[in-house]
């Protein structure tokens, strides 16, 4: 069932404070008189969501799209982010797909319900290499053009177990995603949806952050999400990040 958007919610994920104009200088070159769609961005945030696809995940599946819709409808009236952010969704369900690949804000198509059609197993190991490939790739495109980046950001969405765990493909996965946090490279959070989620695998991913939601709470996640995205673009280059606080729809787990 789709849902909507309590008024507290709609206030939640509203414009963003003013930009000082200092930090707009750092992030845009912006000829004088030029409208702001000929603004050339100097740096992005790259985002990506990885997506349990597997068959179980059904009944999520449209909230999750929803969800997505709403963050990337919020940042583009925002004109900071809209310019700077990119989003990639990958689902992983019987096999890895990129659903999306990083795209500005402002030219993203939203995904449909049958692209995200869940199906088979849990290939998460390949999805973790697959994200991490993704980025590389993003990123040399981005050095080249003589665009830098902030610190990327990954929120896989899941409700099970690796199926390919302790696989070829998992372990390296883990290792590339693992160095990639280690380095600064990027950020990873990984949230559980229901009582089957392996968090003793997950957390052999070293840095990852990891909770659980409460089922009813799900479109809270892409609130929490936007709040994300938008602190980091607008942070400074080496500042640390705080994730802003889920405790609000998180519960306990156990590892």
């Amino acid at each position: 069932m789709k849902y909507e958007m309590t008024v507290q919610q709609q206030q939640e994920m509203e414009i963003l404070p003013d930009v000082a104009p200092d930090t707009l200088a750092e992030n845009y070159f912006i000829d004088n008189g030029a409208e702001l769609s000929q603004v050339v961005c100097t740096e992005k945030l790259l985002l990506a969501i990885p997506i349990d696809c597997s068959y179980s995940m059904n009944g999520y599946i449209p909230n999750i799209v929803d969800g997505i819709g709403l963050v990337s409808d919020v940042i583009l009236s925002n004109q900071l982010p809209k310019y700077m952010i990119e989003i990639c969704i990958i689902k992983f369900g019987e096999t890895v797909e990129v659903v999306r690949p990083f795209t500005p804000v402002e030219n993203f198509a939203m995904p449909e319900l049958s692209d995200l059609r869940a199906n088979g197993s849990t290939p998460m190991g390949e999805a973790l290499k697959v994200t991490h490939q993704l980025f590389t790739e993003r990123l040399t495109q981005l050095n080249q053009e003589g665009i830098s980046s902030k610190r990327g950001f990954v929120m896989m969405l899941t409700d099970g177990q690796a199926t390919d765990k302790n696989s070829e493909e998992w372990i390296d996965g883990v290792n590339v995603m693992s160095d990639a946090i280690a380095n600064k490279y990027l950020e990873f959070i990984a949230f559980g949806l229901g009582n089957n989620v392996d968090y003793s695998g997950l957390s052999q991913i070293t840095g990852a952050r990891l909770s659980a939601i409460d089922e009813q709470k799900l479109h809270e996640v892409f609130s929490w999400l936007y709040e994300s995205v938008s602190l980091m673009a607008q942070s400074r280059p080496g500042e640390s990040f705080s994730a802003p606080d889920s405790s609000g729809f998180t519960r306990p787990f156990n590892t």
